[in-house]
């Protein structure tokens, strides 16, 4: 029952936050995930319902993709994923738990202090993607990256919701297939989602509520807050599991 109710309100945090920002749901989902279930079964999770979430916030987005933008994101991306899934298999889930809060926080740090990730051209474009194609197979969190460079480019706000989108849609089909081959997604991932699936629905029908409600900066505030929550939560999970592992 307790995970049941940490994965249904944890989902829709993370739908209601992606659906406003554009981003965000891994990295308020997992955090909480990972307190009551093992890192790859979390992974598996997420990586589920963060792909059903942002096709939906895709399909009235996709107009304004910058295209060359997301190909050369995505095309990193699908060439570092096998890195990640042997990080998720061949790491220890105590590790990957301090290392989803530490990553988590200064991301969210990073976003919150107005950071930008400066990568000049097709090559450093491709360089983003490869640092987020390690992070979306081994821990699911790999907004961030993509975020910070797409801040540095400034895009009007649709047009950096629907690159975001577009590409964590595209590039969800990609670590999906591949987190199913590698037996990390399975039927208890999928039973999972089944049961938070409502909670997401919940939470992209209210973020379109919210969206025209709140001006940008209160949100952003508001989901740099969850995202620290969240990320304080894994990190002293972790810290914990590991130290009583460690103990006599």
């Amino acid at each position: 029952m307790t995970e049941a109710l940490v994965v249904v309100g944890a989902t829709l945090l993370a739908a209601t936050a992606q659906t406003v920002a554009g981003f965000g749901f891994a990295l308020i989902a997992v955090p909480f995930y990972v307190t009551v279930l093992p890192v790859a079964d979390a992974v598996g999770t997420v990586a589920v319902l963060s792909f059903v979430n942002v096709a939906l916030v895709a399909r009235s987005v996709h107009g304004h993709a910058p295209w060359p933008t997301v190909r050369y994101l995505l095309a990193g991306s699908v060439c570092a994923m096998p890195l990640g899934i042997a990080l998720l298999l061949w790491v220890s889930g105590d590790v990957l738990r301090i290392a989803v809060g530490i990553v988590s926080i200064l991301m969210a740090t990073a976003i919150g202090a107005g950071l930008t990730l400066h990568a000049a051209g097709r090559r450093g474009t491709f360089a983003v993607g490869l640092v987020s194609g390690v992070l979306s197979t081994s821990i699911a969190i790999n907004g961030p990256p993509v975020v910070l460079f797409l801040q540095a480019l400034r895009h009007p706000p649709e047009v950096f919701r629907a690159a975001i989108s577009t590409f964590f849609m595209l590039n969800g089909v990609v670590s999906l297939s591949m987190l199913v081959w590698a037996g990390v997604v399975d039927g208890q991932s999928l039973s999972r989602s089944a049961i938070a699936f409502p909670a997401l629905l919940v939470g992209h029908w209210l973020g379109g509520r919210l969206l025209p409600r709140f001006s940008p900066e209160t949100f952003r505030r508001f989901v740099l807050a969850l995202l620290v929550i969240s990320s304080s939560t894994s990190l002293v999970d972790g810290v914990m599991r590991w130290l009583g592992d460690a103990g006599p």
